[in-house]
């Protein structure tokens, strides 16, 4: 999916599944709906699928707002051309990162918790 500049990213996956994002691409690669004009810089661009993954895959719902200042430093094409990002996602199976933050934080206060009781117990 082609994401112009002005445009915001809004991507979500059903309740009991996570985005994973599969390739992004931020520049000018070929004209389309965002890029309409040549000027001789048609088929610059770079890879972002680390940036952009590391915003939304193991999310549930992913929301870029503005994604000229997420890429900003990924930029490669002349800064006066417009640019856009291409990216394309999936959704797997599996808990948020925020769920499997939230259960491993559980477990291990419970863990804890019953390690703390029983030596205790012992001291008594």
């Amino acid at each position: 999916m082609e994401y112009c500049l002005e445009q915001q990213l809004d991507t979500q996956c059903g309740s009991d599944e996570i985005i994973v994002v599969d390739s992004a691409s931020y520049g000018r690669m070929r004209l389309n709906r965002c890029v309409h004009t040549d000027y001789g810089f048609i088929g610059c661009g770079t890879d972002v699928t680390d940036v952009l993954a590391g915003k939304c895959s193991g999310r549930r719902r992913c929301q870029v707002v503005n994604i000229e200042a997420l890429l900003a430093a990924s930029r490669v094409c002349p800064t006066d051309l417009k640019s856009y990002l291409e990216a394309s996602f999936s959704c797997i199976k599996g808990l948020s990162t925020y769920q499997s933050f939230r259960l491993f934080v559980c477990s291990c206060v419970f863990v804890c918790l019953s390690v703390s009781l029983s030596v205790n117990r012992q001291k008594v």
